[in-house]
């Protein structure tokens, strides 16, 4: 099992292809091979929590509050220095009920809503886009946080912690966004990204201390993110065997054997390059669901989706 990666040994093109460049130039900024990353970074990060903060503090006296989700959600907290995340897009948590007033609010303020063929994967996000300065900023609006299942999470301001900087901001409590970073890291999208891997180790290395653990892995449990959690906080260096051991009892024997069995496939090679090995790849895809039939389910609606684009 890897329990660490040194970053500084990865070729140039996997330090480009898993967006480490604005991270290794933080940890050693006399070296300049990833400065002009890092100030790219750094811009568009700026200007974008700039409009953040705008759209917040437009829909504050709506009594609406704009949850943050994964990168932006993370920037100003476990990175400090704006240039060392690199963001694509800007995730927002919403009430449902919110929705149709928020995407006017956007469409007011010059966004284009973008056309997606809707299908299980994405049928609970809606995705905008508009021109700031020459720079695509995109805005995805979610209704929940996983296609799988629909758990409630707090959305009032006293479930949510306030953002540490941006304003007018709130987070989920530091036990749903571990839940959402590691289940986004490895059910959503199969340990792609190692810079997702670095926003699960730096959270749990500012938070292990004040995250209930019990709470932590009950609401895996809801989530039904038992293995992708467990899988996730096995491969960073700080959390304590007895964290991970709370997680394992609540598996079941299947589920053990399974991420056992998947253990062994997370070596340094398959993170570095996921899709590099097909075999391994689609294997951990299918088994990392704690219920096969969420695989199942989401391969025919995949199917299914892609025969409808191409009929």
């Amino acid at each position: 099992m890897v329990r660490e990666l040194s970053f500084n040994k990865l070729a140039p093109q996997a330090i480009l292809e898993n967006k480490l460049e604005g991270i290794l130039y933080c940890q050693n900024p006399e070296n300049s091979i990833y400065k002009s990353s890092w100030i790219q970074n750094c811009a568009r990060n700026f200007i974008v929590i700039e409009e953040i903060e705008t759209l917040a503090q437009d829909l504050e006296p709506k009594s609406i509050s704009l949850v943050l989700l994964k990168g932006y959600a993370l920037i100003d907290d476990i990175y400090p220095n704006r240039g060392e995340r690199f963001c694509s897009d800007v995730d927002l948590l919403i009430d449902p009920q919110h929705s149709e007033l928020i995407e006017k609010h956007l469409l007011d303020r010059g966004y284009a809503k973008q056309k997606e063929k809707k299908w299980l994967g994405n049928f609970f996000k809606s995705v905008f886009e508009k021109k700031i300065h020459s720079l695509s900023v995109t805005i995805e609006l979610h209704t929940q946080l996983f296609w799988h299942e629909n758990v409630s999470v707090g959305l009032t301001k006293v479930d949510l912690i306030k953002h540490k900087k941006i304003k007018n901001c709130f987070c989920l409590s530091l036990e749903e966004q571990l839940i959402h970073l590691c289940g986004h890291y490895a059910f959503q999208h199969n340990f792609l990204k190692l810079f997702w891997l670095v926003d699960i180790q730096r959270f749990v290395e500012k938070y292990e201390e004040e995250i209930n653990w019990d709470i932590f892995w009950q609401k895996a449990l809801s989530f039904k993110l038992l293995i992708s959690c467990y899988l996730s906080l096995s491969l960073i260096t700080t959390p304590k065997n007895k964290v991970l051991k709370k997680g394992l009892v609540l598996m079941s024997l299947r589920q053990k054997i399974r991420t056992c069995f998947l253990s062994s496939i997370l070596n340094e090679s398959f993170l570095v390059s996921p899709r590099s090995y097909f075999l391994s790849y689609h294997t951990l895809k299918f088994l990392i669901k704690d219920q096969v039939r969420y695989s199942f389910k989401y391969m025919y609606f995949w199917f299914y989706s892609k025969m409808a684009q191409n009929s």
